[in-house]
């Protein structure tokens, strides 16, 4: 009879303690899990902002650097100082999810090489893209004068 209530008590299911601790141990798993993804989805919205910033660098370069320049007009400098909030496409309009980033351009003459280019025939041209988040990103390019 004593081997019986051991059988009957085995089968009947988990003590009120074994319940516990194992929804214990599996909300510490859960926090953990949750705590791994938020760290996640922060650093892919980070690379996503940081992706969106370097094309806009690098299509506000390209505009920059095709304008004019050569002996009769100089249309990279006019850029110089230029500042924007919101990327605009080619058209001028403005792109609406792209409106919290802040473009800034500068432009300078260098000299490359000593004797080579002078200052003059050579402008260098920065783009720095900002956003509220804190991602900064910056481009250069140089361009020579056309003789």
């Amino acid at each position: 009879m004593r081997s019986t209530k051991q059988h009957v008590r085995s089968v009947r299911g988990v003590t009120l303690i074994e319940l516990v601790i194992a929804i214990v141990i599996f909300g510490i798993a859960v926090t953990a899990l949750m705590g791994a993804m938020s760290a996640v989805a922060k650093t892919s919205a980070e690379r996503m902002i940081r992706d969106q910033a370097e094309s806009i660098a690098q299509a506000y370069l390209q505009r920059v650097a095709s304008a004019q320049f050569d002996t009769s007009a100089d249309g990279i400098s006019v850029w110089n100082g230029f500042t924007q909030v919101g990327a605009y496409d080619q058209f001028g309009n403005s792109i609406a999810s792209l409106d919290q980033f802040q473009i800034a351009i500068s432009v300078q003459n260098v000299a490359l090489g000593a004797p080579a280019v002078p200052a003059n025939n050579t402008r260098r041209i920065d783009v720095t893209v900002t956003h509220p988040s804190g991602v900064a990103v910056a481009s250069t390019a140089f361009r020579t004068r056309r003789p």
